[in-house]
């Protein structure tokens, strides 16, 4: 028999004890799906950084994977200068080209987003 060990209890390991809120959010979405797998397309990022992330090995800056979660799970937003109010997730997919490539309104976001708080290339800005 295989017993599971919770997603939760590995990430809080990891972390010294105390994993940051975004992380044990990833962390209830594996223990919830129970699949590493799900969560990862739940947020839009490999099955490899899920693990990566509970196990505080991500080997890069956390915040752009920190945001998606943020967006995807806790379901933060910013405060777009295009579309107002902006999930999280939604605000790096288009910054990302996930959402537009061409038309008026990626014009309109592509002026106006490195001005924003929320720009991935804006260091000063990642709230």
């Amino acid at each position: 028999m295989n017993i599971r060990i919770s997603s939760v209890v590995t990430a809080n390991e990891a972390w010294g004890g105390e994993a940051p809120d975004w992380v044990i959010a990833l962390a209830e979405c594996c223990d919830l799906h129970q699949s590493q797998n799900k969560a990862a397309q739940i947020i839009g990022y490999s099955n490899t950084t899920v693990s990566q992330v509970l196990m505080n090995k991500y080997p890069t800056d956390y915040t752009q994977v920190e945001k998606m979660i943020r967006g995807a799970l806790l379901k933060e937003t910013a405060i777009c200068p295009v579309f107002g109010l902006l999930n999280l997730k939604d605000c790096n997919d288009y910054q990302t080209g996930k959402r537009f490539t061409s038309g008026s309104m990626a014009r309109l976001f592509r002026k106006n987003c490195p001005t924003c708080d929320f720009n991935r290339e804006n260091k000063n800005g990642n709230k």
